[in-house]
C-alpha cells in the first residue's frame, strides 16, 4: 500500500505546488467533499479501498474480455459474443447459431447425418456490417443500423476500460492516510461515474441499435422447404461481461463516497501553502522518514 501512496513512489508534479495544492486540493470544493463518508470508514481506510481495488481489478478483466467482441476476429466474437441466438427447425434435422459481435456476426447451420442437403449448402458464414455485399437484401436494414451503433459503442467502451485503470491507481492511492487526498476522492467518484455512464451507454447503443435489429426468424436457402423458424435470443457471455463490470463500478464509488480523507487535510482552516508535499502527505499520519530526504513533523 506504501508503494503505491506515494510514500515510496514520486506523487504528480502538480502537486509538488503550493497553487496547484491549494486549487485542486485546498479548494471549498475537493474539501468540503472530501468530509463526505462514516467515521467507521475512516478507521477502515486500508481494507475498504483495498476492497475496491478489487473490485475495479475484476471489473477491468471483465471489460478486456467483453472487449474482444469489439475485434473482427471470428474466434473471438463465437467466445465472447455480446448476443446469441439459436433457431431449428421443427424436426430438429437443422441447427442455427447466431453470434453477434460489434463488428460483425457469425451464422453457424448444423445438420443431422441423417438429412439430405445439397453439396454446396453454406454451413458457415461471417457477415461484416461494413461489407456492402453481403450486407444485400435482407441483411442491408439490420447492417446499417449495426454499422452505426459500432462507433459508438467501441468508443464508448474503450473509454469505460480506460477510466478503469485511472480508477485503480486512485484506488491504491486512498488506501493510506497517507496517500489519500481530497482531489483523489474527487477524482475517484467523477472517473468511476464516467465510466459507469460511458458503460450503459455502449450497452444501450448495442441493444438498441443492433441487438434488436436482428431477424427473427431464420429461412435455409438450402432446405427452403422447411420454411422459417424461429430465433431464440439471449445475451451472450462479451454482453453478460460488460454488465457485471458496469455494476462493479457502482461498488467502487460507493467505496470513495464511504470513506471521507484524514481530517487535517480536509479542514477549512489548514494552511498548508507553507509545506512540502511530503509534510502535507504526513498531515494526514503519523511522522516518519520519507523517501524524500524529509523527516516530517507529527500532526494530530
Amino acid at each position: 500500500m506504501r508503494q503505491f501512496s506515494n510514500e515510496k513512489t514520486v506523487p504528480r508534479p502538480c502537486l509538488w505546488r503550493g497553487g496547484c495544492r491549494r486549487v485542486f486540493e485546498s479548494s471549498l470544493l475537493p474539501r468540503h467533499f472530501g468530509r463526505v463518508g462514516f467515521a467507521f470508514a475512516d478507521v477502515h481506510r486500508a481494507p475498504i479501498m483495498t476492497a475496491a481495488f478489487c473490485v475495479s481489478f475484476l471489473a477491468w478483466c471483465c471489460m478486456l474480455l467483453s472487449g474482444l467482441a469489439l475485434t473482427e476476429s471470428d474466434a473471438l466474437v463465437r467466445s465472447f459474443a455480446w448476443a446469441v441466438g439459436n433457431a431449428e427447425s421443427p424436426a430438429r434435422t437443422i441447427t442455427a447459431t447466431r453470434f453477434v459481435g460489434v463488428s460483425h456476426r457469425i451464422l453457424v447451420v448444423s445438420v443431422a447425418p441423417s438429412f439430405a442437403v445439397s453439396p454446396n449448402a453454406s454451413l458457415y458464414s461471417s457477415v461484416a456490417w461494413t461489407d456492402e455485399e453481403a450486407c444485400s437484401h435482407e441483411m442491408e436494414s439490420t447492417c446499417e443500423q449495426c454499422a452505426l451503433a459500432a462507433g459508438s459503442v467501441t468508443k464508448l467502451a474503450i473509454a469505460s476500460i480506460l477510466t478503469q485503470m485511472v480508477q485503480m491507481a486512485t484506488d491504491l492511492q486512498r488506501t493510506t492516510p497517507y496517500g489519500d487526498m481530497n482531489c483523489q476522492k474527487l477524482m475517484g467518484v467523477i472517473t468511476g461515474f464516467y465510466g459507469l455512464i460511458s458503460g450503459l451507454k455502449s450497452l444501450h447503443y448495442f441493444s438498441s441499435g443492433c441487438w434488436r435489429s436482428q431477424p427473427t426468424t431464420f429461412t435455409w436457402e438450402a432446405a427452403p422447404e422447411l420454411g422459417a423458424f424461429e430465433f431464440e435470443a439471449r445475451w451472450g457471455p462479451g454482453l453478460g461481461l460488460m454488465w457485471l463490470a458496469t455494476l462493479l463500478k457502482a461498488v467502487d464509488i460507493v467505496c470513495h463516497l464511504i470513506v471521507p480523507t484524514p481530517r487535517r487535510k480536509r479542514e477549512t482552516g489548514a494552511d498548508d501553502r507553507g509545506w512540502s508535499l511530503p509534510e502535507y502527505c504526513a498531515a494526514g499520519a503519523t511522522g516518519g522518514a520519507t523517501r524524500f530526504g524529509y523527516y516530517v513533523r507529527q500532526h494530530e
